[in-house]
Parts: structure tokens; sequence; C-alpha cells
């Protein structure tokens, strides 16, 4: 299998980063750390590492591993986003950890599940620590959904009928949240014909 290798940056970073997520988990439905959704979400405010030059592999498909860094405040989180068996991870760390070097004196950080030994040992012949701290994610089949509650105090808000209002969630995510989600193909309101 022929593998190319291109540097991106900004959005076509986070489009071809999305789309190893949704390859990787339909190769693996239950492998993995993150979800596409879970790298647009990060999208919603500008970081330090958006515009970071990161290396993206493409098979004859599309792209396949992505390296991954994403500032939150003074941390760094590093991630090496991959289908399954298509490229070695060892080459997405080394261009994580590559990346990083040109910012000194940001603490780095690697989130992963406890299946991720290969990972985990990358990790660790690089010099990280494993700590104790535990995280989760849960997964429910669709047709497992209950049905939506209502909860005093909430009200679910259609964006569309409320445009002339601010954002709900500029307060923590600064003014150009609602710009930068739309960038997304999740948050973008469905386009009408007529």
């Amino acid at each position: 299998m022929v593998v190319r290798r291109e540097l991106l940056r900004g959005l076509g970073r986070l489009n071809a980063t999305t789309t190893v997520l949704q390859r990787a988990r339909l190769a693996d439905p239950l492998g993995g750390m993150w979800e596409a959704a879970d790298v647009q979400w990060w999208w919603r405010r500008p970081r330090a590492t958006d515009e970071l030059v990161l290396p993206v592999w493409f098979d004859e498909v599309g792209p396949v591993p992505a390296a991954g860094l994403t500032a939150w405040g003074n941390t760094w989180q590093a991630d090496v986003f991959t289908v399954p068996s298509i490229v070695d991870a060892q080459d997405v760390w080394a261009a994580s950890l590559t990346a990083t070097a040109a910012h000194p004196g940001k603490a780095l950080q690697v989130l992963m599940c406890a299946d991720s030994a290969p990972l985990a040992a990358l990790a660790i012949q690089s010099g990280f620590a494993m700590t104790d701290e535990l995280s989760g994610t849960a997964w429910m089949d669709a047709d497992q959904r209950p049905p939506v509650a209502q909860v005093d105090g909430f009200a679910i808000v259609d964006r569309v009928t409320r445009a002339d209002r601010p954002h709900p969630m500029i307060a923590r995510n600064g003014e150009l949240v609602e710009p930068r989600l739309r960038q997304w193909p999740a948050a973008r309101p469905p386009q009408l014909s007529g």
C-alpha cells in the first residue's frame, strides 16, 4: 500500500483528522480514545496549536493517521490519531514530539485508553511518566437512548430562530465560538432550498 505524507495546518488539518477518526471508528467501533466530534469540539475557540504544521498520512482512500497537538492553556496534549494497522504509530508519535520541540516551556500530556500499550511504551521511552489519573468514556447504542426529559432551569433553544442573540457559549469560549463551530459540518445549520 502506498502512503504519502502531507503537512497540514488549521482547518485543513482538522478536516483530515476528523476523517482519520471516522475511519478508525468504522474499522474498530470500540477502539481508540477519541471521536471525530472531540477534535471538532476542540476547534470551538482559537488555540496556539491551530496553525502548527503537522503531518497527516494519506492512502488511496484518504487520511489514515494524523499527528495531533492541542493547546489547553499552558499544557499541550499530544495525540496519535490513526486508523489501525496502516501506518506505524511510532512515526506519528515522533512527528508530534518534533513539532512540540519547537515550542519549549509547554507541559505536555498524553491521554490514552488502558489498552494502548504500544502508545504507552512510546510515551514512556520519550520520558513521560504514567499517572493514576483516570477518566472514562461511555457507550450507548442509539436505540437505547432514553427520551429527552425536561430539566428545571434548562431549555432547548433553536439557534436559527434566536440568531439575534449572542451565542450562549461566548462567556466560556470567546467571541469566535460561533464562526469557528460553523466551520465544521456537525454544527452547520441545514441549507434550505426554495
